[in-house]
């Protein structure tokens, strides 16, 4: 399972996205290891461009569900009211629902 946490720097979210998700790995268990990205970084990948900041991305998918868009710009997660960064729970769903897929019937490798 690859995490990666992508960001714009100034944006005033990021160290919430990044505790909700040290705490949605804690209580799954899971080491709490994961790439970081600023989003205008030149090795960011493919697959990682366009998202708003922040974003989480398990194996390459949101774990809000978005499509990534045309340019990077902040976000705003629905959970509950309007909030900045996914919740613990949010995340929590997406590294379950990966670890429910026959395709992760692998072992999990966090990177």
């Amino acid at each position: 399972m690859l995490i990666d946490f992508i960001y714009d720097e100034g944006c005033p979210n990021i160290e919430l996205a990044r505790h909700n998700l040290t705490q949605a790995l804690e209580q799954l268990g899971l080491p709490a290891h994961w790439q970081e990205f600023e989003s205008s970084q030149a090795d960011l990948p493919d697959y990682a461009r366009g998202f708003g900041s922040p974003s989480i991305l398990v194996d390459a998918k949101d774990v809000a569900g978005e499509q990534s868009g045309s340019a990077p710009s902040c976000r705003l997660y629905s959970h509950g009211g309007p909030s900045g960064a996914p919740s613990v729970s949010q995340i929590c769903r997406a590294l379950d629902d990966f670890a429910a897929t026959p395709a992760s019937a692998t072992p999990l490798k966090i990177s």
